[in-house]
């Protein structure tokens, strides 16, 4: 599996800084939505997704707000990004180490 970040950098104008920090925050909100979803007994893959999506939304907009109207090209490939960890995690996991901690 490959996290494409270059693709992610070609997809809209943003630096690798930018892209790094969107990145780790997508990894974040993955993580955070995860363990609230499990406190409430589980939730759909597909509302899981909408919330990470709305969270990194706020984030950029709050953060970047010069590429908030470009968040629906940006967002295609950080969910492509999104899928992939969501993927690796559940494959090695990660998601039960995590929740067991928590």
């Amino acid at each position: 599996m490959s996290l494409n970040v270059g693709k992610l950098l070609a997809s809209v104008a943003i630096s690798a800084a930018q892209a790094s920090d969107i990145v780790g925050k997508a990894v974040f909100f993955v993580q955070m939505v995860e363990t609230a979803a499990e406190a409430v007994g589980g939730l759909p893959g597909a509302e899981k997704l909408t919330a990470v999506r709305e969270a990194l939304e706020g984030y950029i907009k709050a953060q970047f707000p010069d590429l908030s109207p470009q968040f629906a090209a940006l967002w295609g490939e950080v969910s492509a990004i999104v899928s992939g960890l969501v993927a690796l995690y559940n494959a090695t996991g990660f998601f039960r180490s995590l929740l067991k901690k928590a």
